[in-house]
């Protein structure tokens, strides 16, 4: 190949749509140093480039890429051969998978596109291989995500004096042959997006089955020992059992306010006796606390189950004549059942995080029944949603937090009392409380 194609190859394959370079050049004193000059590459450049006068890197545009670059920093063939085979498991022919040599001490393995795709793409497929704790372990990073710069193969490392050839993907042996580049063939764009598509969607699968293990496994409300928290039995024991409470509010969802007003209503219920510190240094304490808890921690996920209230005691809740006209403005019997569901977990707990499976089971309903309720609900003003869900990573690890709603509450006299055991029967009660409301009027 004459020197002008490959230089036009190279545009063609690295240069989506023309892209910004950095190139590394030898200054006069025989050192080395790198250079953005701020403006996109051009012939002249990659014949310096071929040249050996200067080393391109080549940045690809704001948010497209014409190709994805994963930059091995070991010289480790294994560790080329792992993530290649890795490659070839999601989708991506082997036979479009390309090596060259960094000219230090590493590969650059390179995947090319027919048509521009989005660096976000090559962000999450990259996401995804790290996913394999094999792959993971390998030290290597992926360009250009962001505003990074890559190497151009075929140019001479000026640090080193080596030529980053391509080399053979198989051997890795180096094939000293410019012409080499004359067989490379890029793949399809949308296949390459369709293929992070499918690896986005398996690995959110495998993130809420892993979530839902982890909800199992972790907090549950038995650890505290009862509803009023724990008791303080001895001096000393104040600001670890205030950690130990603000980690289990934290994880039920509580905000760094709540979480602040819940500690220092704990230590108002302890025995003054077993405290020396004065009020200030407890405000303090639980303000620094409260901090650190939201800081550290998500919210777990959190089913309201029948042993959990037993947990925490059945006891009684209260309506009062204002939650009930609050209820009535829904419009439809469903609107009004969801209403009623969440008015009265929030007198129990404070909030309600009840999925929306859970919801049309404990009234009946049909699928989507409570999406569309909790939507004209908060349209109404009847609830709002405090914090809303979805995948967090709580430790390190996936979990799945649901949406937590809020009844909109208005002072009122304690007038109707029930039994919170009653809910696992829904229909009944909530016939029974509308059939109360009614003989009254």
């Amino acid at each position: 190949m004459e020197q002008y194609e490959i230089v036009e190859k190279l545009i063609s394959l690295y240069c989506y749509q023309q892209s910004e370079q950095r190139f590394m050049y030898i200054k006069n004193d025989g050192s080395v140093e790198y250079k953005d000059p701020h403006r996109e590459i051009t012939y002249a450049d990659l014949f310096d480039h071929l040249d050996g006068k200067r080393t391109l890197s080549v940045y690809g545009r704001k948010y497209h890429t014409a190709f994805m670059t994963l930059d091995v920093d070991e010289n480790s063939p294994d560790s080329v051969r792992l993530i290649i085979n890795k490659m070839e498991e999601t989708g991506i022919q082997r036979n479009r998978i390309y090596v060259s040599l960094s000219g230090n001490k590493g590969y650059h393995i390179d995947v090319f596109f027919d048509d521009g795709v989005f660096k976000n793409a090559i962000k999450n497929y990259y996401a995804n291989l790290c996913r394999d704790r094999a792959i993971g372990a390998i030290n290597f990073e992926c360009f250009p995500i962001g505003h990074t710069a890559v190497k151009i193969p075929l140019g001479v490392n000026l640090k080193t004096g080596n030529r980053c050839w391509y080399v053979d993907r198989e051997t890795l042996e180096p094939i000293e042959n410019f012409d080499y580049i004359s067989e490379i063939t890029p793949m399809s764009a949308k296949e390459f997006e369709q293929i992070v598509y499918t690896m986005n969607k398996r690995s959110r699968t495998e993130d809420i089955l892993i979530a839902k293990e982890n909800a199992k496994s972790g907090y549950a409300r038995k650890n505290i020992p009862n509803k009023n928290g724990p008791v303080l039995t001895a001096v000393g024991q104040r600001h670890n059992l205030m950690c130990k409470l603000s980690v289990y509010l934290r994880k039920s969802g509580a905000d760094e306010e709540t979480i602040r007003d819940e500690l220092m209503a704990w230590v108002s219920r302890q025995n003054p006796n077993l405290i020396r510190s004065s009020i200030e240094e407890i405000e303090k304490d639980a303000v620094s606390i409260a901090k650190s808890a939201v800081r550290k921690y998500e919210p777990d996920v959190f089913e309201h189950s029948k042993s959990e209230v037993e947990c925490v005691g059945a006891g009684e809740i209260y309506l009062t004549p204002e939650d009930i006209k609050m209820i009535l403005k829904a419009t439809t019997k469903n609107n009004r059942k969801v209403a009623f569901l969440i008015c009265v977990y929030c007198r129990k707990y404070g909030s309600c995080l009840l999925s929306y499976k859970q919801i049309e089971e404990k009234i009946g309903a049909s699928d989507m029944a409570a999406y569309r309720a909790i939507k004209q609900l908060t349209e109404l003003g009847i609830i709002k949603t405090k914090s809303c869900g979805g995948m967090v990573r709580s430790g390190g690890k996936p979990v799945l937090r649901r949406n937590e709603y809020c009844f909109n509450f208005t002072e009122g006299t304690r007038k109707y009392w029930y039994h919170f055991s009653d809910i696992d029967n829904f229909d009944e009660f909530y016939r029974r409380v509308m059939r109360e409301v009614q003989d009254e009027d």
